[in-house]
């Protein structure tokens, strides 16, 4: 017998199989296939469940069912990237990945629309920090070239007009960039995803730090949402909650406020039966895949005993 349940492997392309769909969740799964097939509408899917519910499990069996009908997906790992400044690029790069490496034309002209989209909504380049154009705060770094307080506030000073004088003027222009990219990834699925969507899968959203997170599905929203580009978010609804209350303050209704972000919400169908309830089940199968085995009188006793523990504390998925 085993101590520790093992990792459980899921190939690629291995779909709902019968040994792995342990909570017979393939025609859920096969309901948001037909969901996401029916609408050609700008589409921003989330999938709700407490931490250790098998979102994860899910989602990769279901990226087997998609990759069965041909459809073109991605899956990013949100938390895993959360050390990156900007979600805007941390998507785009996911999207790049899918153009063919030999096809330059499409490449460089995704680049150069995503690099026109970047300069509009990023600060990189500014020679002075969020205080300078904030609070009236130097920052720090320019003073290293300066060698003089008063020439530095200067210079700051001028920048910050100037800034706002060209900004003024180019309202349009920066805006007319942002459609341009959006009309752009409009028609990637025409050539990426064979004519059908293509699907970005937003896994683990809730455990991001609470800023990288909202700047996620603002970025989502603002620079992504366009027809036949369908995210699933994969997330604790509640988690995210109180991470919008941690952004913003208790006094915002975190849930009409991802209302505004978040087309359809959905959730694991839940079994009605308390003899093959979900955490019994995953009970059982960990118990199998340990090699418990026993030929004693006491075997099917001690089984019912961790049942009821189960039951008792209410234990989830990962807790067993």
């Amino acid at each position: 017998m085993k101590l520790i349940v093992p990792s459980l492997n899921i190939p690629e392309d291995a779909g709902f199989r019968h040994d792995l769909d342990i909570f017979k969740r393939k025609p859920f799964g096969e309901e948001l296939l037909n969901l996401i097939r029916s609408t050609e509408d700008e589409l921003v899917l989330a999938l709700d469940a407490p931490w250790g519910e098998g979102k994860t499990t899910f989602i990769k069996m279901w990226r087997g069912l998609l990759k069965e009908n041909d459809l073109t997906n991605i899956y990013f790992d949100a938390f895993e990237n959360d050390y990156q400044s900007d979600p805007f690029l941390a998507i785009s790069s996911q999207i790049y990945q899918l153009i063919d490496k030999d096809d330059d034309v499409a490449r460089n002209a995704f680049k150069d629309k995503t690099t026109s989209a970047l300069k509009v909504i990023s600060r990189a380049g500014l020679r002075i920090g969020i205080k300078a154009l904030t609070a009236g705060v130097l920052d720090e770094s320019i003073l290293e070239d300066t060698g003089n307080v008063k020439d530095a506030a200067k210079e700051a000073s001028d920048l910050v007009d100037g800034l706002i004088s060209n900004q003024l003027s180019k309202v349009e222009e920066n805006r007319q960039c942002l459609v341009s990219f959006k009309e752009h990834l409009a028609g990637m699925p025409k050539t990426l995803g064979g004519g059908g969507p293509i699907i970005l899968i937003i896994d683990e959203l809730d455990r991001c730090k609470p800023k990288y997170a909202l700047s996620l599905i603002e970025s989502i929203k603002h620079l992504f949402s366009v027809p036949n580009i369908v995210f699933v978010l994969v997330m604790n609804r509640s988690q995210l909650e109180e991470a919008v209350r941690c952004e913003y303050g208790n006094g915002v209704d975190a849930s009409k406020y991802l209302q505004k972000f978040v087309s359809i919400w959905s959730s694991f169908p839940k079994s009605r039966d308390s003899f093959t309830s979900v955490p019994k089940t995953y009970l059982h199968h960990c118990l199998h895949r340990m090699e418990y085995k026993s030929n004693t009188d006491t075997h099917q006793t001690t089984i019912e005993y961790y049942e009821k523990l189960v039951e008792y504390y209410g234990l989830s998925l990962r807790e067993i």
